[in-house]
């Protein structure tokens, strides 16, 4: 899913919207990874309940974009056909 080489996401030479989105779910993941005695990523409704009665933090993700996935034509028409490219994006 993400770029091979370095996970240090500060030396990653693209900028477009996609690899931004993918080096932001990196550093939070590895964030949570770090601190996962008082904080959890959340997936469902059903794990932000189950963690915060944990006395957690529940980390909600979520993606807001320009151009999630790059898949605008120069004229910034959608491209109708993307659906399964972008279906990784669903942790």
């Amino acid at each position: 899913m993400f770029p091979s080489g370095t996970r240090t996401w500060y030396r990653w030479s693209t900028y477009d919207d996609e690899s931004a989105i993918k080096r932001q779910i990196i550093a939070i993941t590895e964030m949570v990874n770090q601190n996962y005695q008082w904080m959890g990523i959340a997936k469902s409704p059903r794990e932000a309940r189950k963690l915060i009665l944990e006395g957690k933090l529940a980390v909600v993700l979520g993606i807001e974009t320009d151009n999630l996935g790059n898949f605008k034509t120069a004229s910034y028409n959608w491209n109708d056909n993307v659906g399964p490219a972008i279906n990784h994006w669903w942790l």
